[in-house]
């Protein structure tokens, strides 16, 4: 499909990023599909590491990369896109970090780099191909961070097409590093027959040779920082927010009911009659949010299929709702549920009032009733949160899980007048006591310590989850990349098993799988040729509440995230967000000790 002159920015992209090795394939909407079969592709072929993200993921993860001008990315994006404007923005933040991008896009290349906030050296050139301008020299070096390759109009990338680009990407990267390797080899040669010797090979030498080999010797409590006491405070917090999520119910069910009476809920494109009624009556629910907030609506569907089984609920994204979700197919009675612990999510925001524009009824849950979501929805759920260090999101996050596990049971009971929140409550405290009211805790939290010692030397980590876990493997995922800026991302177990056969970094991989200790999964076997794997295990939930599984199944990853940014001492966010809390230049106590 690519032309000779598409076909040659492609090929300049890849001899560009000879030597990168990590990519990242970006796209929203059905441009996500081609993202994907991109990733795979590109995997297949170059064995490098490849995460998948979209322009949300890339605000949220992307933007804590450790050395972000090592990242290579691809953008697949059309001019027709209802999200072409915010990838853009990604496009710039990805240029303003010193990244290589490839876009594929029928934009005209005017429209792509019209960027909202233009930044002096950001691009530093644009590569155009020969036919298009002179002056750009391959041999030289003298190539542009930005690539496009410039579709005709209204012409898209297929899955097809997208393999054959990594295919070519592939080749011009094993193409450029042959190429530097024999330049190297001849300069190594020229300086030993200076010499009067001849080459011989090289001897590696022990990493780090000064670290204590013993990891015995290294004591836990000098690797506790504020994310670690954040774990640490989910004890407590489940009792504290049991009950101020019970008064936010309160307060909401007393709302709707308010609403139902005056049925002041606008009706938009599904007819008249929709009111707060629709906490009973509902057939639809969506679950919104950004970033944390995503992932605990993901984490709470099992507990709105556990209680409404006849109610049709999803999980969406964002961007996702707010640009390119269908809302015509919701059908009467439909509620939208926005998750945003600060309530000022930008896309959020925007899909919720996409959501009443079409009538359908909207539930912020949030701890600032004063923000915009809570201003903007019909029906406020205040988590009112307890107040304490809430960087990071891993309070909130459990807040916000914990808090929609109840709205769940509330929506429930207000359909079948069955007393359910109070057992819910109890099977919550049941679970948090066969954690915390024994030794797990502290097992789970040494065990941790260890691997992140363990695994110091691992440069990408997969977090794998399946099931119940899905959604607490990216939350693991994206606490590594928040605190240590590694490469990471998380998949199946199935996904796993199939992209790890192409991979050629494995012996400088990690993985994470997260389970319970009676999972169906079997563990990640530890063999030789597989990469260093540590199995999680948390107590099983009381027996017939297995949905309360994400409530603490991320606690041993998120600690090993917690220990391991500390361990290879890199900042948190990069020494970003309040620098009396994140000091961003520091040892790792590993050195220290040495």
């Amino acid at each position: 499909m690519f032309s000779d002159t598409q076909k040659e920015v492609i090929a300049a992209f890849g001899t560009a990023v000879s030597g990168f090795d990590r990519f990242e394939a970006a796209g929203d909407g059905k441009a996500a599909e081609t993202a994907l079969a991109f990733r795979n592709a590109f995997i297949e072929e170059s064995g490098r590491f490849c995460s998948l993200i979209n322009s949300e993921e890339f605000a949220h993860i992307s933007m804590m990369h450790k050395d972000p001008y090592m990242w290579a990315e691809i953008i697949f994006i059309a001019a027709s896109d209802p999200s072409f404007r915010r990838m853009r923005d990604t496009l710039y933040g990805m240029l303003a970090q010193g990244r290589k991008v490839l876009v594929f896009s029928d934009a005209d290349p005017s429209q792509i780099t019209a960027f909202r906030n233009p930044g002096g050296d950001a691009i530093k050139s644009v590569y155009k191909p020969e036919s298009a301008q002179t002056g750009i020299d391959l041999a030289s070096g003298n190539i542009g961070n930005l690539f496009i390759c410039r579709l005709d109009p209204g012409q898209t990338v297929d899955s097809e097409d997208a393999g054959d680009a990594a295919a070519m990407i592939a080749g011009a990267i094993a193409a450029g590093e042959l190429t530097a390797m024999l330049a190297a080899k001849e300069s190594a040669d020229a300086y030993d027959s200076l010499q009067g010797k001849e080459s011989e090979p090289g001897i590696p030498s022990p990493h780090d040779p000064g670290r204590l080999r013993d990891i015995s010797y290294y004591n836990k409590f000098y690797f506790q920082d504020s994310f670690h006491a954040q774990c640490a405070d989910v004890d407590p917090l489940t009792e504290e927010q049991i009950s101020r999520s019970l008064k936010g119910l309160k307060a909401l069910t007393d709302d709707a009911e308010a609403l139902s009476n005056a049925a002041r809920i606008s009706c938009g494109l599904h007819g008249s009659g929709k009111n707060g009624s629709v906490l009973k009556t509902t057939e639809h629910i969506l679950l919104c949010g950004c970033g944390d907030s995503y992932i605990a609506a993901m984490a709470a569907e099992a507990a709105f299929r556990h209680y409404l089984p006849d109610v049709k609920t999803e999980a969406v994204e964002g961007i996702e709702l707010s640009r390119h979700y269908d809302l015509s197919k919701t059908g009467r009675d439909a509620a939208a549920v926005f998750i945003s612990y600060s309530g000022s999510s930008l896309r959020t925001l925007e899909a919720l009032k996409k959501c009443r524009l079409n009538g359908i009824c909207t539930i912020t849950v949030t701890a600032n009733s004063t923000s915009p979501l809570a201003q903007e929805c019909d029906i406020l759920y205040n988590t009112d949160t307890p107040a304490g260090d809430n960087h990071a999101g891993l309070r909130t996050y459990f807040s916000n899980v914990l808090s929609l596990y109840m709205l769940a049971a509330e929506m429930a009971q207000l359909r079948t007048g069955e007393p359910l929140t109070a057992p819910l409550c109890k099977a919550v405290k049941a679970f948090h006591d066969s954690i915390f009211g024994t030794d797990c805790f502290r097992k789970m939290d040494e065990e941790a310590f260890r691997t992140a010692l363990r695994l110091r030397d691992h440069r990408f980590f997969e977090v794998v989850g399946d099931g119940l876990s899905y959604g607490s493997a990216a939350f693991i995922q994206a606490k590594i990349a928040e605190l240590s800026g590694l490469p990471s991302e998380f998949v199946t177990q199935e996904e796993y098993a199939y992209l790890r056969i192409y991979r050629a970094d494995l012996g400088e991989t990690a993985v994470i799988k997260v389970q319970s200790e009676d999972s169906a999964g079997a563990d990640i076997p530890g063999d030789p040729a597989s990469p260093a794997v540590w199995n999680t295990r948390i107590p099983a939930p009381p027996e017939g509440w297995d949905f309360l599984l994400p409530l603490y199944d991320w606690l041993p990853g998120s600690l090993f995230a917690g220990f391991q940014h500390v361990v290879i001492g890199e900042p948190m966010f990069r020494g970003g967000f309040d620098p009396d809390i994140f000091n961003p230049a520091y040892f790792s106590p590993v050195e220290i000790i040495s």
